[in-house]
């Protein structure tokens, strides 16, 4: 796949956030920039969160008929849309 005139031939697997302690009454965010698919679907991403009193593991993936909303632990979803009526995916 080229991206910006760079043929990459390796993809990313695993991101790591390291920003110290964080209190239970605070929340931070975590911005990552990616390419994605033009055809529509849903991806998922995997998350092991490790606090100072143990981890959660956020990846159960729904099977066929079965939404994340019925999950203990669901990795986070994306749904991505199709583009519609754009040329090339690209609004104008």
């Amino acid at each position: 796949m080229q991206s910006h005139g760079k043929l990459m031939t390796e993809d990313v697997r695993t991101l790591r956030w390291f920003g110290g302690t964080l209190a239970d009454a605070h929340f931070d965010e975590f911005v990552m920039l990616m390419k994605l698919p033009e055809q529509g679907g849903k991806l998922y991403f995997p998350v092991l969160q490790e606090c100072e009193n143990g981890t959660a593991q956020w990846t159960q993936l729904p099977a066929d008929g079965q939404t994340i909303r019925e999950l203990k632990s669901p990795a986070a979803e994306l749904e991505v849309v199709a583009p519609v009526g754009h040329e090339h995916g690209h609004s104008h």
